[in-house]
């Protein structure tokens, strides 16, 4: 887990975490933002050895024992091997005795922390939601597409099939049952009747229901299993949702006009649909245990022992929460240790399942006065 000078960054994933959790420290998590390069406040370099001056300092104050010693070595050794550019996506350094590591964390905000475990909880949704998005940006005059990854967002060519209009798609060419002629009427005398077996509106609907039909074919078919991100008019988003009915669409979609999009907005919003995935699976589940048989856990000693001793089957945290308070000596909390964190540490490293969700508490799912709930083994 070692990083090294020119390694590629790789995107925080599940198995990651798991493997983080069950690290022993002094450790040290250091998130860094995303950084374009000309940002007005500064470079993500310069960022990065400010956060790690900072967490070695409190690695200092944490401990002075051997291992620190060696945790402020890696910490060193790893900040060097990614400190090679002014900007860049977000990413988080994780760093103890003999261990570094570092991972592309989109949309992470800046923190250190320094503590005998490191500090999971704000990436967990990171590497849960999905990274690998399709966008689609529809309108009649044009259709684009953008390709996000961990590594951010490029506009891609159109997949073979996909129309660039609805004009390139034929949806100009009249029909010849619909003719124009004059009537000599005095009522109609100065303008012409349509008539025929279909109207213009019947036409326009039909010219764009093929239209949309080849371009969720060629989606289709491009980007298999990859959820597709909308940009767009309302009208015209769902008139696509209607002919991509076997498509993983998100919910969430942008209403604007796709041909104006920057690659920075097109990427906020999409991250941003992909968050409201994860947290409405979250809500999904938390909802289905909260109103189930069996009593849930609320408290978060309670939970952290049994956490300990691998009897939660689920765990659920508010990502904005922070139990800080002083613990008793025996509960093995050190001073300023986040107490939620503590818990969804001990779950993760043993095998349970960890979902977090916006705010500082889980009022989504009905318990607006806790920051944390637990489903036990049973």
């Amino acid at each position: 887990m070692t990083a090294t000078p020119s390694t590629k960054l790789q995107l925080l994933e599940p198995e990651n975490i798991q493997n983080l959790a069950r690290i022993n420290g002094p450790c040290v998590t250091i998130k860094v933002p995303g950084f374009h390069p000309g940002e007005s406040a500064g470079t993500r370099a310069a960022l990065l050895r400010q956060l790690a001056q900072k967490a070695a300092a409190d690695l200092g104050e944490f401990s002075r024992s051997r291992s620190a010693a060696e945790a402020a070595k890696a910490l060193d050794n790893l900040v060097r091997s990614v400190d090679e550019g002014h900007g860049g996506p977000g990413l988080t350094l994780f760093c103890a005795p003999g261990m570094e590591a570092a991972y592309l964390t989109p949309q992470v905000t800046e923190q250190t922390t320094v503590g005998n475990h490191f500090h999971l909880v704000p990436v967990i949704r990171v590497a849960m939601a999905a990274h690998d998005i399709c966008i689609l940006g529809l309108s009649q005059k044009r259709v684009r597409a953008w390709r996000a990854t961990a590594s951010g967002v490029t506009e891609v060519p159109l997949p073979a099939g996909v129309p660039a209009s609805l004009e390139a798609a034929g949806g100009y060419d009249r029909p010849d049952h619909t003719l124009e002629n004059r009537s000599p009427s005095a009522a109609t005398a100065k303008r012409g009747i349509r008539f025929g077996t279909m109207s213009d509106h019947d036409d326009a609907n039909e010219y764009m229901h093929k239209f949309m039909l080849l371009v969720a074919q060629g989606i289709r078919n491009a980007f298999r299993n990859v959820p597709v991100f909308l940009v767009g008019v309302r009208e015209d988003l769902q008139e696509f949702r209607n002919a991509a009915k076997d498509a993983t669409v998100f919910d969430a979609e942008w209403h604007t006009n796709p041909e104006h999009c920057s690659l920075a907005e097109v990427e906020a919003h999409a991250r941003a649909a992909a968050n409201h995935e994860y947290y409405k699976q979250a809500e999904a589940i938390a909802r289905e245990v909260i109103g189930g048989k069996n009593p849930v856990m609320i408290d978060a000693m309670e939970i952290l022992a049994a956490a300990r001793e691998g009897r939660v089957h689920q765990v659920f945290i508010a990502e904005q929460a922070a139990d800080t308070a002083e613990r008793p000596p025996e509960s093995g909390v050190h001073k300023g240790e986040d107490v939620l964190n503590l818990a969804a540490v001990e779950a993760l490293s043993k095998g349970a399942e960890v979902w977090t969700f916006p705010g500082s508490s889980l009022a989504a799912v009905g318990l607006a006065g806790s920051p944390i709930a637990a489903m036990p083994r049973y």
